[in-house]
């Protein structure tokens, strides 16, 4: 019964994304017949694929070929019926920019079915109705959906990642490795995504002797690993702060809230947020020491994927392929304060709520946070003014929502890009409000390093960099308990209007460049 309920899921997800996607997909293919923008390069490299030339390879490609390669396995399979319809006789004649757009149209439906399954997991008491809601509305995010009807490596890629998480979440690290390298294939700096899965799992195995409420466990490890008692200390500290915590956040109006920086304890000594972040790393690395060879049993095949990729990286010189002086890597510090922003609107009914900002203003209104706003708002200070750099696409490049808002927003007055920076603190406070709620400090530490790790090295801020991270967040942070179906309403009105705009302009708004002939069109 549990299997055919299962099934049917699946099957309504995949009617009513369908029937989304593929007018939508008609619709592209008739008015941009042509190959547009990073298309000129895609589809003429997988059409020489079809052809069996698979040694061939334009050098202004900068990601492996993983697009080419799913793309031959799926016109492979359409060959048959292509055949028997008399659509088309051979393999080069089946590999037209329609069909090759196509692959995108079935891999973002795929994709909806792992945002479904990861759903599921993670919330085990959700209805498969709400997951299925859930699924279908993350399908839609914008950026997603955009280039669902494009033949750009976002889809495959995003879909890969999904992949590869929801495996290492149900402990299948094998199968996660083996989408871990068709998400490299897809674009290298899922490579990072492989290093978070990994990260997680370990914190996953080796959760019991870490978790708040088995404190005997716990105390007993930390009593025979530390000879001067300081970490048996910090660890009732840490029992004592986790008590605290839930009988303040059972009586919080808002669900998603996480308790303050530093909490007072029975004995009116204080334990700082920090202080219990370092016990947690401090245990982890002594169990991960104590438990090492099980963790490389365990994740031996995603950390050969990982050195490969490292060995690749020192062979080829940089992380790219081809056009390397255009991707050099950078310390773009300043896109991290970017994606706050950008992962905080993709959820603004949750994040941006009346209610959410009285929190944020309760919480910062008290002395013992002033340290840790200070010390952010000064971190943003620095990468905002030292760390922010247009690259010249950006500055050349009138097709993309970021050239308008570099030239209307952070360039619009020499203060702008400072005025934004407590916008920036919200956002990310919101984010590391809202996933506190679920998951351990470490946890979301890894998150950040893991986001930082792909952001920051970009030059070009480019929000199709964000959205594995964004996706991430979205699927662990949730809508809260309180009017879960009025946000998760606003936010797919919010998203409709978005992609209806963006589809309306990039289809019946084209324009000419003087300076070089063709038609442009918008595009993210």
């Amino acid at each position: 019964m549990a299997i055919t309920n299962a099934v049917s899921s699946h099957l309504v997800l995949v009617a009513a994304l369908a029937t989304c996607l593929v007018p939508v997909a008609i619709l592209v293919n008739q008015i941009v017949p042509e190959a547009y923008m990073d298309e000129i390069f895609h589809v003429p490299q997988a059409q020489e694929y079809c052809r069996g030339n698979l040694a061939k390879w334009d050098p202004m490609i900068t990601t492996f070929p993983g697009l080419y390669l799913v793309s031959l396995v799926y016109t492979g399979m359409l060959l048959p019926g292509a055949k028997f319809l008399g659509v088309a006789s051979s393999l080069p004649e089946l590999c037209s920019l329609a069909v090759l757009r196509s692959v995108n149209v079935g891999l973002a439906v795929v994709c909806s079915l792992l945002f479904f399954n990861i759903v599921r997991h993670l919330e085990p008491k959700k209805s498969e109705r709400n997951a299925l809601s859930k699924a279908f509305l993350l399908s839609l995010y914008p950026l997603h959906w955009f280039f669902t009807f494009l033949y750009y490596t976002d889809v495959g890629s995003t879909t890969a990642v999904m992949a590869m998480y929801l495996a290492g979440l149900k402990r299948a690290y094998w199968i996660s490795s083996l989408f871990a390298a068709i998400a490299i294939m897809f674009r290298q700096t899922n490579v990072v995504w492989a290093i978070f899965v990994t990260c997680v799992g370990i914190l996953d195995i080796l959760k019991p002797p870490m978790d708040s409420n088995n404190g005997v466990q716990k105390k007993e490890l930390l009593h025979n690993s530390s000879s001067d008692g300081t970490l048996w200390m910090l660890s009732k500290d840490s029992d004592d702060a986790q008590s605290m915590r839930r009988r303040r956040a059972a009586a919080k109006s808002d669900s998603n809230s996480i308790s303050p920086d530093t909490v007072v304890q029975q004995n009116g000594s204080k334990i700082s947020e920090v202080q219990g972040l370092v016990w947690e790393v401090h245990t982890l690395a002594k169990q991960t020491w104590i438990k090492r060879t099980s963790v490389l049993q365990s994740f031996g095949p995603l950390l050969m994927v990982i050195l490969a990729f490292v060995a690749f990286v020192f062979y080829n010189g940089s992380i790219v392929v081809g056009a390397k002086d255009a991707h050099k890597v950078s310390a773009h510090f300043s896109q991290l304060c970017y994606f706050g922003l950008a992962a905080a609107s993709a959820m603004a009914p949750v994040h941006f709520s009346p209610l959410r900002v009285y929190h944020a203003a309760r919480h910062f209104r008290k002395p013992h946070t002033w340290a840790f706003a200070l010390g952010g708002f000064c971190l943003a200070f620095l990468a905002v003014h030292y760390f922010s750099f247009a690259h010249p696409y950006l500055l050349a490049d009138n097709r993309h929502y970021t050239f308008y808002l570099w030239k209307n927003v952070i360039r619009a007055h020499w203060s702008a890009k400072y005025c934004l920076i407590p916008l920036y603190l919200y956002s990310w406070w919101s984010i590391f409000n809202c996933l506190g709620g679920k998951e351990r400090k470490l946890w979301i530490l890894v998150l950040f390093v893991g986001t930082g790790g792909v952001i920051v090295p970009a030059p070009l801020i480019e929000f199709r960099y964000y959205t594995v991270p964004v996706y991430i967040i979205a699927l662990h942070c949730g809508m809260g308990q309180d009017h879960e179906f009025i946000k998760s309403s606003l936010v797919a009105l919010i998203y409709v209007v978005i992609n209806v705009v963006t589809m309306y302009l990039f289809l019946y708004r084209p324009f000419q460049w003087a300076h070089e002939p063709g038609v442009q069109r918008f595009i993210w």
